[in-house]
């Protein structure tokens, strides 16, 4: 049913049908010759699929069910291209620049809110140097187990070798596949606008022109703590080397005066006193602990 291109029987007049026939009667055939046997062999089956049902083992069966998951995902999208759009069905299909998810939380978590359970969200991750196909294969393990833990349904994409605009040039024209492809930009606030080098700012500046050229929505979110929380996250989860497009986010005082940028609508988070005591709480420990060993240094 599902034509895995691995399965190629030599058998000349091979048929889905006759296999399934021949197994019924293998099947009768072994009730006809001792059916308290064959009860048994049934039984011991049964409690062996059951067992393995309730512990779900991480192992990788390559079963039939995993081909037909995706003959059926394959089938859906090439219908999705043929499908045209109206404005009741429209899903906001988000792609956020969010670096590593694990460092910005904050940013991953809004985005999913909008988009959860109901539309696609890709994570797009832009490093300046090239990274070695063991590099790539670790980032996107352990951001898929990040995504995972934290139940956050969503994909991972990865850009090397380029700068933060062109990275997101190219995540913006690449991500997805047919109708799958992301209609919505989500970006953090540039905190240390007024005081970055001006290729930064050019830079980002040129990301928001970039998603307006090719008629994509845009929000840009400003939490009053800052989305950066890198320095809180779980070791399993920091990045296999250290190297980053854009430095850690100033947590000092938002600077004076503002950024105007037509066009566009600055979404601010404020969290409840709950989250924000939560974060508040997690930092401290983790300064406390850091000052006991002896590594923390105030700025």
């Amino acid at each position: 049913m599902v034509k895995p291109v691995g399965w190629r029987p030599t058998f000349r007049y091979y048929n889905g049908w006759l296999s399934l026939i021949g197994a019924i009667l293998c099947v009768a055939v072994m009730f006809l010759m001792n059916w308290p046997t064959a009860l048994v062999t049934f039984g011991c089956l049964f409690a062996l699929y059951i067992v393995v049902i309730y512990r779900k083992p991480d192992v990788n069966w390559g079963s039939s069910t995993q081909a037909q998951t995706y003959k059926a995902a394959l089938n859906s999208i090439q219908e999705l291209v043929h499908i045209e759009e109206h404005v009741k069905n429209y899903r906001p299909q988000i792609l956020v620049l969010s670096g590593l998810p694990s460092a910005r939380p904050p940013l991953v978590d809004f985005g999913y809110s909008i988009c959860k359970h109901l539309s696609m969200m890709v994570c797009g991750h832009i490093v300046k140097t090239p990274l070695n196909q063991r590099t790539r294969t670790s980032y996107t393990q352990r951001m898929y187990h990040w995504l995972r833990d934290h139940k956050i349904k969503a994909f991972y994409s990865l850009a090397d070798n380029t700068g933060f605009k062109e990275g997101a040039q190219a995540l913006m024209q690449l991500s997805g596949l047919g109708k799958m492809k992301p209609n919505m930009v989500l970006m953090g606030y540039k905190r240390d606008w007024n005081t970055c080098p001006e290729e930064e700012l050019n830079a980002y500046f040129g990301v928001i022109h970039a998603a307006f050229d090719i008629y994509l929505s845009l929000a840009i979110l400003r939490a009053p703590e800052g989305l950066d929380f890198s320095g809180l996250i779980a070791e399993s989860y920091i990045s296999p080397v250290p190297i980053a497009v854009s430095a850690p986010a100033d947590r000092s005082a938002v600077p004076s005066g503002s950024l105007d940028v037509p066009g566009v609508v600055a979404a601010t988070l404020k969290p409840s006193a709950s989250t924000a005591s939560g974060w508040s709480e997690k930092k401290a420990n983790s300064q406390e602990s850091l000052h006991s060993q002896g590594k923390y240094c105030p700025i």
